[in-house]
């Protein structure tokens, strides 16, 4: 170590030269600031709900869905462009390609409500395709009821009460019903960053 005084400032202004590594090479370190490569790229792939106009990759500027009713209709159209479901095994586990609508980007702030399996349920009136929306903050995931029982292996649609069969997934208060919202602590489609990605990168193979 080297002390160092100006002449005119003093033992106040006195400075310290560290030779510690002054033989060594330092480098600055790296930190991923919470960029995500994975979940972006993933997200990007899928149909697009978000509120704000979204920059795509390959293609033009995505216009944002400015309300609800934007974001089913967006999704509609989708399934509609996609093949005809025909391959709609009972058992539980993950749905054929043919089966599952994936978008990214619902924003339940923006838009002051979440998305219910009920709303998702009117993409596909006759109940084949599987719907799985990913909300904006990636913490979010809507399904239809078509996903649950798909996935879960639940008879959904005959009212029974699931609170206590499936933890993570939302269930209305007065009814005990599943709403088709769930969040990161769902077992069976957990929406943390890596495990959502994981899983909706299997649903898109």
């Amino acid at each position: 170590r080297k002390e160092l005084n100006y002449p005119k400032g003093g033992k106040d202004n006195a400075v310290v030269i560290d030779r510690t590594f002054e033989d060594s090479v330092i480098v600055p370190g790296f930190i991923e600031q919470h960029g995500h490569p994975l979940v972006g790229g993933t997200a990007m792939s899928l149909v697009c709900v978000a509120f704000h106009d979204t920059v795509a990759p390959y293609q033009p500027m995505i216009p944002g869905c400015k309300s609800k009713e934007e974001v089913l209709d967006r999704l509609k159209k989708e399934h509609e462009q996609m093949k005809p479901v025909t391959d709609t095994a009972g058992d539980a586990g993950v749905p054929s390609d043919d089966e599952v609508l994936l978008a990214w980007g619902y924003d339940s702030v923006a838009l002051d409500s979440h998305l219910t399996k009920h709303e998702l349920d009117q993409i596909d009136p006759d109940g084949k395709r599987c719907v799985y929306v990913w909300d904006c903050s990636m913490h979010f995931a809507y399904v239809n009821t078509t996903m649950m029982e798909r996935v879960l292996g639940l008879d959904i649609k005959n009212g029974r009460k699931y609170a206590a069969e499936c933890e993570g997934f939302e269930t209305d208060p007065k009814t005990g019903e599943l709403t088709g919202t769930l969040d990161r602590k769902s077992t069976r489609l957990n929406s943390s960053h890596a495990n959502i990605s994981y899983a909706v990168f299997c649903l898109k193979k």
